[in-house]
């Protein structure tokens, strides 16, 4: 049995967390539809290519990771109101250039 190659609970508890946490990240990524995946919100990535900025630069700006920001940049978590408003002002540029219109023009 599986549980016969385990020492102890804590070695046994571990195994079951990741196997549970694994299991969890999986079917979440799965049960989410292409446009959940795929949804650009913000538009940073192309605010700092049109002004030929580098996350690094950005990072540094601001006080944050580069990890942080190139998750931002790739639209996997999104910056707070406050953070949009500080990284527009660091970029010189209206906050709204930052966010994906709802609409199209």
């Amino acid at each position: 049995m599986f549980f016969d190659c385990i020492n102890d609970e804590k070695d046994w508890f571990l195994h079951l967390f990741q196997f549970f946490f694994v299991y969890l990240q999986q079917n979440n990524h799965r049960n989410m539809s292409n446009n959940q995946r795929n949804v650009m919100l913000n538009r940073l990535k192309a605010a700092l290519a049109e002004q030929g900025k580098t996350n690094r630069w950005l990072s540094e700006q601001l006080g944050k990771s580069e990890n942080t920001v190139s998750r931002w940049c790739a639209n996997k978590v999104q910056p707070s109101i406050q953070q949009l408003n500080e990284i527009a002002s660091v970029l010189d540029v209206d906050v709204r250039s930052l966010i994906t219109s709802t609409k199209s023009i």
